[in-house]
């Protein structure tokens, strides 16, 4: 008991240490531009602006939102029978039909364990069928959960998707997390790719065959994992283990892509997804400094990163600037000319997720839901 109390009581610590320092990021980043800038003279150039733009701008920031929830809602729909289909032969080991047929072995043996665990696979995809149909619910989760994880600090935000999983679709954790640190992987590799790509554009790798060759090495990497998946799946079913973490990894693997189709639309979306943001985001950079696209696009992706990092200022202010900053050094941007830009991307950022969180209050509830409520 001494034992876990102090682990507690560190854990607490620390987690509270991270506050205190988020909190203190945010109050001397507060202070910083008011005493260099001012506030008034940083955000003045917003006035500029038409509101055909700044429109235009949250349009296409909604944009990028919708196809995260189509990403989503696809990932968790109902299974086609032929997909289903399509799993049974991946976990599968089946004789070939020709030694049924030539005797060598008996009809018996097309009678695969598989089939046995046709409960076990529906009972994987329990809570889909409250999914069909639902989007406008998936596009809801997609705005809280935005909303949450752009403003909690530490990333604590992400806790929120399994929850609204849950409350929303009756999709146990055990099925939802392990989707999160899917989409998560995605979203890391598609950010590395368009760094890798527009640093290649600009010139910074060495050669032109080398940048092409990391890019080409980092493009497989989700293949790799794909394949890697399904090597694992298969060793785990020829297994006898029983226990609680062979439980939990034989959960954690199938709430994974289970089909080619599964995993190519789930990493479409993705990139859809980046394409949108990155590229408005980056005109909405150009709104504040003149710079070349490229640069923009790179404090863009800079600025983003910054979410993997272990301490944040409130809502990310500090961190996120700091990030933009870095992305744009390497064009020969000074950090003061950089920052006022920075920071009004930042705003613009914390604006269409506000906007999106209360949009999201609009939107309707599930039939479980509704049950609960009666």
């Amino acid at each position: 008991m001494k034992t876990n109390s102090f682990i507690i009581r560190n854990l607490w610590s620390g987690t509270t240490l991270k506050k205190l320092l988020g909190v203190a990021l945010f109050i001397g980043f507060v202070v910083l531009v008011e005493h260099y800038f001012g506030w008034v003279r940083l955000l003045a150039p917003w006035q500029t602006l038409s509101a055909g733009q700044i429109f235009a701008a949250l349009g296409l920031a909604f944009v990028s939102y919708w196809t995260r929830a189509m990403r989503l809602y696809d990932y968790f729909r109902p299974p086609r029978m032929a997909e289903v289909s399509e799993m049974q032969e991946q976990l599968s080991d089946r004789p070939p039909r020709m030694a049924v047929a030539s005797g060598i072995l008996p009809p018996a043996t097309l009678v695969h364990p598989c089939t046995a665990k046709v409960p076990k696979m529906q009972e994987q995809f329990s809570g889909r069928k409250e999914m069909q149909g639902a989007f406008a619910l998936c596009f809801k989760v997609t705005l809280q959960h935005n909303f949450l994880n752009n403003l909690l600090p530490m990333r604590t935000g992400e806790i929120s998707f399994p929850v609204l999983m849950m409350r929303h679709f009756a999709i146990p954790m055990a099925r939802s997390i392990p989707a999160l640190f899917w989409f998560r992987l995605l979203d890391l590799h598609t950010l590395g790719a368009c760094a890798l790509l527009a640093g290649w554009a600009w010139g910074t790798a060495p050669s032109a065959v080398a940048g092409g060759i990391l890019l080409l090495a980092w493009m497989l990497l989700p293949l790799l994992m794909s394949w890697g998946q399904g090597h694992w799946q298969r060793t785990l079913q020829k297994k006898t283990a029983t226990g609680r973490f062979h439980s939990l990894l034989h959960k954690t693997l199938n709430s994974l892509p289970q089909s080619r189709s599964d995993f190519w639309r789930a990493w479409a979306w993705t990139v859809i997804t980046w394409a949108v943001k990155l590229a408005v985001f980056a005109w909405v950079l150009l709104l504040f400094i003149d710079i070349a696209p490229t640069a923009a696009l790179m404090g863009v992706i800079a600025g983003d990163l910054t979410s993997v990092l272990p301490v944040h200022g409130v809502a990310g202010m500090g961190t996120y600037e700091a990030g933009v900053i870095a992305g744009l050094l390497p064009y020969g941007i000074t950090p003061q000319n950089a920052l006022p830009a920075a920071v009004n991307l930042h705003l613009f950022l914390l604006a269409s997720t506000l906007i999106g969180g209360a949009i999201s209050l609009l939107l309707g509830r599930s039939p479980h839901e509704k049950k609960t409520h009666e």
